[in-house]
C-alpha cells in the first residue's frame, strides 16, 4: 500500500468520525485537519510498523466463526463459544457476521460405524467394507428444513419410498451416506486453513443416467454450493462456468479474486470443459490476473478454495481429476419439469413455502450456523475426502465416456446369448458400424477406442472383459487381448463375463488326456 493511500484512508478515517459523533463535531477542527502535516504522506510513512498482528482465524487443528457478539472456536472434538473480546486475535470486520449466534445442542452426529471400528480392531483393510457401512447416522432434529433438504438431495430411492415399498439396509445407508459427504464437503468449504495432501474442488453433480446432452437441473446444486455465503459466513466470488471453456475467458478466470476470498464458485460448468485446466489453482499457487490490472499470485496457503457444479459428467475423467475432485452427489427428489415424461416441477420453496436461507427466521439462522458448525466438526474429526455413494458418479461418468449412441447399442446388442462365449471383434465393431450413416461409418475405427468403450461397457455393467484365465500367450495377457486361430488365420475375440459366472473361472483346465477319456465335456 503506498504512502498516499496511507495518507488518504487516514484523513477520511478521522474525518468520518468526527462526523459520525456530532458532540466532536467542528468544521474548524476539520479545516485543521486537512492542513495538518500530520496528515500528510511524508508524516505517516514514518508510523511504526507492527507485525505482531495475528489475522489468523484458522490453523491444522481449528478455525472460527465470528459474530458480533461471540466467537464459536471449532475443532475436532466440538464448538466452544467465546465472548468476542477475549479472542486473541485481530479480526477484519468483514469477517464478523452482524447477527447475534447462540450455540444449541448438535443437530445430527456422525460417527465411525460399528462394522468399520471392528476392520480397524482387527487390521482388516477398511476400503473392502462397503462404503455406505462405514459410518452411521443419528438427525436430532429432522424436521430443521435445511437438514431435510440436504437430505432429500441423496434419497435415490424416493420412488420406492413413494410407493410405499420398505427400503433395504443397504439402500436406506446410502441414503445416509449422501447426506453425510454433503455435510463433511461443507466442512471443507468453511474450514479456511489449506492442506497441500488434503486439497481439493468441490464438484456438485447429479446421479441421474438421463441423455448427455440432456440439461437437467433443478436438483438443489447450487443452494448446497451457496450455504456457506448465503448468510455471510465466508465470502465468495462467483463465476460463470459456462464460460469456463472459452479460450478468451480463462485468462481473467480468477480477476475478482482478492486475498480475503475464501472460495471461488465455478457455477454450471459446460459439458466441454476440460477440468485439467484447474488442477494447478487447486492445489497449487492462483495467478489473479484482471482487465487492465497488473496480475499478481497468491501463495496455496492464502488463495480460496475452489467449488463448482454441473448437469454434466465429467469430461476426461482420468487419476489425477480422481485425486484432485470431491464429488458430491445430488438425485432428482427436486426436479425441473418435463413435459415430454409428464413430469411437473418440484422445488425446494413448494416444499417448505420459503426460500431456504434468504427467508430464515432469526431462530432458523442460528440453526443454519450451528450446522455449519457441525459440518466443520466432522471435516476435523475426519480430515477426509468422504464422496457420495461412487456407483452412482461413477456410472454417470462411465455413461458420458461411453456416449449415447454406444451405450443404447450396447445395451441392445449384448443379450444373454452373446455373453459368457467368445464372439468375434470384427462380428461386433460391423453390427456396431450399421448404427451410423453411409457417411459416417468412414470416420468410424475398430481401433483402441472401440476396445475403451468395450471395457467401460463391461464395467458399467459389472462384467469382466476378456478375463485372464482364458487368456494363454503373455503379450496378450498384457493386452488383455483373446486371439484365436479361426478359419485358417489368428483372429480376435471378446468375451463378457458375467457376475453370476465368476465363481466358475478359477475352476482349473482338465488335462487332455481327461478330457480325451470324457468325449461328453
Amino acid at each position: 500500500i503506498d504512502d498516499e493511500s496511507i495518507a488518504e484512508y487516514a484523513n477520511a478515517f478521522v474525518v468520518g468520525f468526527l462526523k459520525s459523533k456530532l458532540e466532536y463535531y467542528n468544521p474548524g477542527l476539520i479545516d485543521k485537519i486537512h492542513k495538518s502535516q500530520e496528515f500528510k504522506a511524508p508524516s505517516l510513512s514514518k508510523l511504526k510498523l507492527r507485525n505482531d498482528l495475528d489475522f489468523k482465524l484458522s490453523t491444522d487443528s481449528y478455525d472460527y466463526f465470528t459474530f458480533q457478539n461471540v466467537a464459536w472456536k471449532i475443532t475436532a472434538e466440538g464448538v466452544e463459544e467465546y465472548p468476542m473480546s477475549s479472542i486473541d486475535k485481530h479480526i477484519w470486520d468483514y469477517k464478523v457476521v452482524p447477527f447475534d449466534a447462540r450455540k444449541t445442542a448438535p443437530l445430527f452426529d456422525v460417527e465411525y460405524s460399528p462394522e468399520y471400528s471392528e476392520f480397524v480392531k482387527k487390521g482388516l483393510p477398511t476400503e473392502d467394507l462397503p462404503e455406505e457401512k462405514r459410518f452411521s447416522l443419528k438427525i436430532h432434529d429432522e424436521k430443521f428444513s435445511l437438514i431435510q433438504f440436504l437430505y432429500n438431495t441423496g434419497r435415490v430411492h424416493w420412488k420406492k419410498e413413494k410407493n410405499g415399498e420398505q427400503l433395504t439396509e443397504t439402500e436406506q445407508k446410502q441414503h445416509d451416506l449422501f447426506f453425510i459427504s454433503k455435510c463433511i464437503a461443507l466442512g471443507y468449504i468453511n474450514y479456511r486453513y489449506k492442506e497441500l495432501s488434503k486439497a481439493w474442488a468441490i464438484y456438485a453433480t447429479d446421479t441421474e443416467f438421463g441423455g448427455m446432452g440432456e440439461h437437467k437441473g433443478g436438483t438443489g446444486k447450487s443452494i448446497y454450493m451457496g450455504i456457506p455465503s448465503y448468510l455471510g459466513l465466508r465470502k465468495e466470488t462467483y463465476s460463470d462456468g459456462q464460460e469456463a471453456g472459452e479460450r478468451n475467458n480463462q485468462q481473467f478466470a480468477f480477476g475478482n479474486v482478492t486475498i480475503d476470498t475464501d472460495f471461488v464458485f465455478l457455477e454450471d460448468i459446460d459439458k466441454n470443459v476440460d477440468l485439467h485446466q484447474y488442477l494447478n489453482v487447486i492445489s497449487g499457487k492462483m495467478k489473479i490476473e484482471a482487465k487492465g490490472v497488473q496480475h499478481y499470485i497468491l501463495p496455496f496457503e492464502d488463495s480460496p478454495k475452489i467449488i463448482m457444479n454441473s448437469n454434466h459428467a465429467v469430461r476426461n475423467l482420468d487419476s489425477s481429476l480422481r485425486r484432485r475432485m470431491w464429488f458430491v452427489g445430488f438425485c432428482d427428489y427436486y426436479h425441473a419439469e418435463n413435459p415430454i415424461y409428464g413430469i411437473t416441477e418440484y422445488t425446494p420453496f413448494m416444499e417448505f413455502g420459503k426460500n431456504l436461507m434468504t427467508d430464515y427466521t432469526d431462530e432458523e439462522k442460528n440453526k443454519t450456523f450451528n450446522f455449519l458448525a457441525q459440518c466443520t466438526v466432522l471435516y476435523l474429526k475426519f480430515k477426509k475426502k468422504t464422496e457420495s455413494p461412487a456407483s452412482y458418479i461413477e456410472k454417470r461418468n462411465m455413461q458420458r465416456e461411453m456416449g449415447d449412441g454406444f451405450m443404447d447399442w450396447a445395451e441392445d446388442y449384448f443379450t444373454e446369448e452373446k455373453l459368457n462365449k467368445e464372439i468375434e471383434r470384427n462380428e461386433i465393431f460391423t453390427d456396431y458400424l450399421g448404427t451410423f450413416s453411409e457417411k459416417e461409418q468412414k470416420f468410424i475405427k475398430n481401433n483402441a477406442l472401440f476396445k475403451k468403450k468395450l471395457e467401460v461397457f463391461a464395467h458399467y455393467k459389472g462384467w469382466e472383459l476378456n478375463p485372464l484365465d482364458l487368456i494363454k500367450a503373455d503379450d496378450d495377457k498384457e493386452r488383455r487381448r483373446i486371439r484365436r486361430y479361426h478359419n485358417g488365420k489368428k483372429t480376435e475375440f471378446i468375451y463378457f463375463r458375467t457376475a453370476d459366472m465368476k465363481e466358475f473361472a478359477d475352476i482349473p483346465d482338465l488335462p487332455e488326456d481327461v478330457v480325451t477319456q470324457i468325449p461328453e465335456l
